[in-house]
């Protein structure tokens, strides 16, 4: 295998993969393995045919620093192949590797079938299942095989903006070069995922709270590196004014851009205390997350529900801003001003000690306007927790400066 292999054959060794479980101070091995065979499976596909464009949570954690990548059991790409297309680079990927495999089942693809609820179903996405070789995956049978899902979505023209990157790496490792959204895009189309009653994944599947939250993590680390540079700003503006009329065609419904970026905001701000929700809700909410930090995210990775609470309200704040941006309520120049400002409030709240804190946490407080049940928990919370707690577009400027930012 090692002579067909695109990426360093080392890379999927049991010593290798072990040792970036340690390294990085992962729990289990068997996502690790899977991202590498994602990254591999695309590269192969895309030394067929140039038009697959990587996105979804693999293309995230290339734009990832090591520590923060996080692992995936899914390609998710974008082409404009017909689907006998993508089907017959498969097919090659299956013949290429034939004479070199180890077991009968590996690098046989098969189709997904399609949900038989047509709420579940989006049109031109194609799944595969494609049997890759593990040395820790939950095998099929007595044999070493693992399934690798393959999620293909086919447009008339792609979407997003394009790039490659020539220097991917994943956990410190190079990997063969290859077509990718962009940040900017890549943020759009995960904004998305969280419409709960229009787009998102909630919409398609309400059981779906491990997809939810790889969704927000990707989304707040890439948001934290990349949100106050101006061509991301405009990648994520254009990319939702082009994908979401098609995302709403899939699901048959006659809404807006608006209304889906409404939809988001309200979602969210359902969630924004779910540290403090009691409900049952609540607790499912908080043990999805439990789980989905132990099977996906490295140890130091992972954070208290309280911080997924201000990962929420960072996102639902920003989310605001899209919105009134794309509402002409805000200038190009005022959104790109108000998220400097964000980046630089956090470094604020993050330089505060001592007896300042508590000042300063009384003061973000007088801006709360919510259930007394909750500000009684929030008045004691971490101060980037109560920040993110209180911050709305309509009192941004105030709250900025009182802390300085």
């Amino acid at each position: 295998m090692k002579d067909v292999l695109i990426n360093n054959y080392s890379y999927f060794s049991k010593e290798n993969i072990e040792k970036i479980k340690k390294d990085y101070k992962f729990s289990q091995n068997r996502h690790i393995e899977l991202l590498l065979w994602d990254f591999e499976i695309f590269a192969q596909m895309s030394a067929i045919h140039d038009d697959f464009v990587l996105k979804g949570g693999a293309a995230t954690q290339i734009y990832l620093e090591p520590e923060k990548q996080r692992a995936s059991r899914d390609i998710d790409f974008a082409t404009t192949l017909t689907k006998k297309e993508v089907e017959d680079v498969l097919e090659k990927i299956r013949l290429k590797f034939e004479s070199h495999k180890t077991h009968e089942g590996h690098f046989k693809w098969s189709i997904v079938p399609a949900p038989k609820d047509p709420a579940k179903t989006i049109e031109d996405l194609n799944c595969y299942d494609i049997i890759v070789p593990t040395f820790f995956g939950k095998p099929l049978g007595n044999t070493n095989n693992a399934e690798l899902r393959i999620d293909a979505i086919r447009y008339k023209q792609i979407p997003f903006a394009i790039k490659e990157l020539k220097q991917a790496k994943v956990f410190g490792m190079p990997i063969k070069p290859f077509k990718i959204v962009s940040e900017g895009s890549l943020i759009a189309d995960k904004l998305l995922t969280l419409a709960d009653h229009t787009i998102g994944v909630l919409a398609r599947d309400p059981e779906k709270a491990e997809s939810y939250l790889k969704q927000l993590y990707d989304l707040i680390h890439l948001i934290n590196k990349f949100i106050t540079d101006q061509q991301v700003q405009n990648d994520i503006l254009e990319t939702l004014k082009r994908l979401i009329p098609l995302e709403l065609k899939y699901k048959g419904l006659l809404k807006s851009v608006e209304d889906v970026l409404r939809d988001i905001t309200g979602s969210l701000e359902k969630r924004k205390y779910i540290d403090y929700d009691s409900s049952k809700t609540g607790i499912d909410f908080r043990e999805s997350i439990d789980a989905f930090q132990g099977n996906y995210i490295n140890n130091p990775e992972s954070v208290p529900s309280y911080e997924w609470a201000a990962r929420i309200g960072m996102i639902h704040f920003i989310a605001q801003l899209l919105l009134s941006k794309i509402e002409g309520k805000l200038s190009e120049t005022e959104l790109g001003e108000i998220l400097k400002r964000l980046k630089n409030a956090e470094q604020k709240l993050a330089d505060i000690k001592g007896d300042e804190l508590k000042k300063v946490r009384n003061g973000l407080m007088q801006y709360f306007k919510g259930e007394k049940i909750i500000e009684k928990q929030l008045k004691n919370a971490p101060l980037k927790r109560v920040f993110f707690g209180i911050i709305t577009q309509e009192n941004a400027g105030e709250v900025f400066k009182s802390i300085g930012a």
